[in-house]
């Protein structure tokens, strides 16, 4: 089951506003997939640790989308279901 938790933001603020996504293998054990996920709008955006381009995603938070993210900003990403 592929779940998500806050990237850290502390060489980066711009990862306050993404969040990583993962399988949960087993209790002790997880698998990081090369994607997060936008808490304005739940977009997936690819990105790559090893590379570590953050162009896009600095593009994206930047364009401020307007789509189906106001409940998700309004709620919050555990209301949201980013967090399970």
């Amino acid at each position: 089951m592929l779940k998500t938790e806050p990237k850290d933001a502390g060489k980066n603020p711009l990862w306050k506003n993404f969040v990583s996504i993962f399988e949960q293998v087993d209790d002790d054990k997880k698998v990081v997939i090369p994607f997060v996920a936008c808490v304005k709008c739940s977009s997936v955006l690819p990105y790559n640790s090893a590379k570590s381009d953050t162009s896009h995603n600095h593009h994206h938070d930047d364009a401020g989308t307007g789509r189906a993210g106001a409940g998700l900003l309004m709620n919050g990403p555990e209301r949201a279901g980013l967090y399970k």
